[in-house]
């Protein structure tokens, strides 16, 4: 007896799995990417230390139209400039006599790098005090209180009948000098 065998015939369904599971075997098995080595580093890291700063006031805090006397250190740096006086020498002193509250900002460059510190002044502002007639009254709010608006009728310069009133104000303001003196005075702002 010979033995014949016979394949069976691949049907429809088996066609498209067996391409599925001929494309993942290649795809795992025949697709790698070669691997390059990373370039080697030609520049070597820079052994030059970074700048540091310190930057001081003495004293912190002034009065309007006194002086400070700031004073900085710094290492490794090669040129330093400190915001609203321009370069300065890399380690120094410098009296500086600020007109209002102020952060000095100093930045220093060096081959490292650069770095910066800072130190905030206050000045303090002299604060006038209010004039000793105003007894509670504000200087400007008695002037208001005592001087009114006057409104004429169009085409004539004859006071109105409700302005008349208004004419006594001069007698207030008489009564009570003291309390308008200082009007003619300026105060600075709070």
């Amino acid at each position: 007896m010979s033995s014949t065998s016979t394949a069976a015939p691949i049907s429809s369904l088996q066609k498209p799995f067996l391409l599925i599971v001929g494309l993942a075997a290649l795809t795992v098995a025949g697709c790698h990417k070669k691997t390059v080595a990373p370039a080697a580093n030609t520049l070597a890291p820079s052994t030059t230390p970074a700048p540091t700063a310190t930057i001081s006031a003495d004293p912190l805090a002034i009065d309007l139209g006194q002086s400070v006397v700031l004073n900085w250190r710094t290492t490794n740096a090669t040129s330093a400039s400190i915001d609203g006086i321009g370069d300065v020498p890399v380690n120094g002193t410098q009296t500086v006599s600020p007109a209002n509250s102020t952060n000095f900002h100093l930045v220093v460059k060096g081959d490292g790098g650069t770095t910066d510190a800072s130190v905030r002044v206050t000045v303090r502002v002299p604060v006038v005090p209010a004039a000793a007639g105003d007894q509670g009254m504000g200087a400007d709010a008695a002037f208001h209180g005592a001087v009114k608006d006057l409104f004429f009728d169009y085409d004539s310069y004859d006071l109105r009948a409700d302005a008349m009133a208004i004419t006594q104000a001069p007698r207030a303001i008489a009564a009570q000098p003291a309390a308008f003196a200082s009007i003619a005075e300026p105060r600075p702002i709070a």
